[in-house]
């Protein structure tokens, strides 16, 4: 296809509250075929916000309808409501009305990508909603205005629109430079850009006014940010083994990554788990703490929703606390990679959002394996089928994935990598309990990781 084109899917969450359980319908994957995305809207659409949030009206139109009460066949109502959007980063930055990357990065937290590094600052950075994001936006004279059409209103500010724009928010401005002035603007903004993209259409109306009061950007997507976070680490690592361990190293990548022409998700988890395997005994015992917590995080975010429960949550807490101590400990000065690429926002999500993510949904519910597959099976239909005019194309598509998905009857091949993954992995040795050092006792990062469990916490004498 040479012309640029948007697909967005929409699917129910599974809740064995509300679903059949797998073992209640003889062993099928319940969760699967609940979660499986449904095509919702495919149009042309170049790689540019403008166009991207000109589909906001659309969207808005079909969630004003969730209000409509239907009832089951069993006479049960039902209402939808629409709670969250998941997607890769790029993705989570034009929904949330985030900036592209730069020194905010993530959507969840106003954390600088500064201080991923730092962990304290990242479980303490505070956590901002969309409507937070939509009243931050208007506080200000521009935002309100809707200046440059409300896409980027804060874009290539004058000096006096930087001081009106600080007196509107009551910001210091007397006397100061246009860089002071821009750089209070930032720190004020914390990267928020414009409003999110389904306030676009009307920025003074709150989400809850929209149907939307429930709604919110995923910042944490187990497929991508895991991949990016294993392939960081690949490229590192070599510089931080010794001879014999470098050459373990490199015998197990070969045999995992060498034969694949395009690497996905999927390669990275098993070589990860072979590395722990070939590696992890062979090798000192601060770069198995690494392997061996990277694998254990392969297996928790992967979880299917049917095994979270409070004890997995707080497993995973700990395991995300012991990789950010065994990654510091490893890579303490970087030699090939700059800090701010190994410590992105990969390394932010997984550490810090992916705990707390899980105590309101299973991370494998939020991870986008099945969209990416759909997406590629409408590239494809569109090489084989279409005559490639720009008006044949999305037609064309949407019955043939339409008529594939009903009269094909494909296993997903994510359950065979799955499958693959497992067994290398039951070969790896039970993961002990956390047992926290002696020397992080006193440290404050022992300090905000209790902070951030601490409704897990025994209260005793003294607390």
């Amino acid at each position: 296809m040479n012309h640029g084109h948007i697909l967005l899917t929409v699917n129910a969450i599974y809740d064995p509250a509300f679903y059949f359980t797998s073992e209640e319908i003889g062993g099928k994957d319940v969760q699967e075929l609940v979660e499986k995305p449904q095509m919702y809207l495919m149009a042309r659409c170049r790689d540019t916000l403008e166009d991207q949030l000109l589909y906001s009206d659309t969207r808005l139109e079909d969630i004003h309808q969730l209000n409509l009460e239907i009832t089951s066949s069993h006479k049960v109502p039902i209402q939808d409501i629409c709670r969250m959007f998941h997607g890769d980063h790029p993705a989570q930055e034009v929904e949330s009305g985030g900036q592209m990357g730069g020194n905010y990065g993530c959507c969840g937290c106003t954390g600088a990508s500064v201080q991923y590094i730092d962990h304290v600052a990242s479980l303490r950075a505070l956590q901002i909603t969309l409507d937070e994001r939509r009243k931050k936006v208007i506080a200000g004279p521009a935002g309100r205005e809707r200046r440059n059409g409300g896409i980027n209103p804060f874009h290539q500010m004058s000096k006096d629109e930087l001081i009106r724009e600080c007196r509107g928010r009551h910001l210091q401005s007397l006397g100061l430079l246009k860089p002071a002035l821009l750089s209070n603007l930032r720190e004020e903004l914390k990267g928020v850009q414009r409003v999110p993209a389904l306030c676009f259409p009307n920025q003074t109306a709150s989400m809850k006014d929209l149907n939307l009061g429930q709604y919110e950007v995923v910042p944490v997507e187990p497929l991508h940010d895991l991949k990016e976070h294993i392939n960081n680490i690949l490229k590192e690592l070599p510089k931080h083994l010794t001879k014999e361990e470098n050459v373990l190293f490199e015998e197990s990548v070969e045999a995992v990554l060498s034969t694949k022409e395009k690497l996905r998700g999927s390669d990275y988890r098993l070589c990860c788990v072979v590395l722990a395997l070939h590696l992890g005994k062979n090798c000192r015992l601060t770069i198995r703490r690494l392997l061996y917590s990277l694998a254990e995080l392969c297996e928790l975010l992967y979880a299917p929703a049917d095994k979270r429960t409070p004890r997995l949550i707080l497993r995973l807490h700990n395991v995300t606390f012991s990789h950010v101590i065994a990654f510091k400990k490893v890579f303490h000065t970087p030699e090939v990679l700059t800090y701010r690429k190994l410590y992105g926002i990969y390394y932010h999500s997984i550490t810090c959002h992916a705990p707390l993510t899980l105590r309101l949904v299973s991370l494998s519910s939020v991870d986008t394996e099945e969209e990416e597959r759909e997406f590629s099976t409408i590239n494809s239909i569109s090489k084989a089928t279409s005559n490639g005019h720009p008006a044949h194309i999305i037609p064309n598509c949407i019955v043939r994935a339409q008529a594939e998905r009903k009269f094909k009857s494909r296993k997903s091949c994510f359950v065979d990598q799955q499958s693959k993954i497992g067994k290398f992995a039951r070969n790896l040795p039970d993961f002990p309990d956390t047992i926290i050092p002696n020397e992080l006792l006193e440290k404050e990062v022992y300090q905000a990781h209790l902070e951030n469990i601490s409704d897990f916490l025994l209260c005793g004498k003294g607390v």
